[in-house]
């Protein structure tokens, strides 16, 4: 789901009145269960739209974990459940995607992801939660990043807005690819340029 968010990213915390609400909206939920990940931030609409990054585990006796972003919609002091977009999904079988969403992203993952970046200009990325991993010659990890644009006066064409991205790296350090989860406000007097995959 894409659109101008205000962008405000918090791990494993989210308003309380926002709290409340998913509580109560997915406490009748049949067949899942759904923990937050990180709250992601809002947007003005009919109302204002709350986005937040969680965790989906499907009740099919072996438990399968799916990355969603779940948008809320507040209006008059009520919320409602606006959409539910699944953004990764465990493969369930050695070798797939393994989803086990963590903020206390290990010291392995972190030398893979700063090696990875250290050649990537243009925005600085910000990793706030490990999302997966996967064993493909070496090692895949999925990370939610905030990507916040670095603009230069020499700069012809640059990400005009903040964003919060997926980025997958790989252990033997030979690409990196964005997925975009939302885009933020655009700074201003920035051209676009969205993020894709590098090199």
């Amino acid at each position: 789901m894409l659109g101008s968010y205000n962008i405000n990213v918090a791990p494993s915390k989210l308003p309380q009145k926002v709290a409340t609400a998913f509580g109560e909206i997915f406490s009748n939920m049949v067949g899942a269960e759904y923990t937050p990940i990180a709250y992601l931030g809002d947007k003005v609409v009919s109302g204002v739209n709350h986005a937040i990054l969680a965790t989906q585990t499907m009740i099919t006796g072996t438990d399968v974990h799916n990355v969603v972003l779940v948008v809320l919609n507040e209006k008059d002091d009520k919320f409602s459940l606006v959409e539910i977009t699944t953004l990764l999904s465990d493969s369930g079988r050695m070798g797939g995607l393994q989803v086990a969403p963590t903020i206390n992203i290990p010291e392995e993952a972190m030398t893979v992801f700063n090696n990875t970046l250290a050649g990537f200009v243009g925005s600085k990325v910000t990793p706030f939660a490990l999302l997966a991993t996967q064993v493909v010659n070496g090692f895949k990890y999925v990370f939610a990043c905030e990507s916040t644009a670095v603009l230069s006066p020499e700069a012809m064409r640059t990400s005009n807005y903040n964003q919060v991205v997926l980025v997958s790296v790989y252990s033997n350090y030979d690409k990196i690819e964005f997925n975009t989860v939302i885009e933020g406000v655009p700074a201003q007097g920035a051209l676009g340029a969205p993020l894709g995959e590098w090199p």
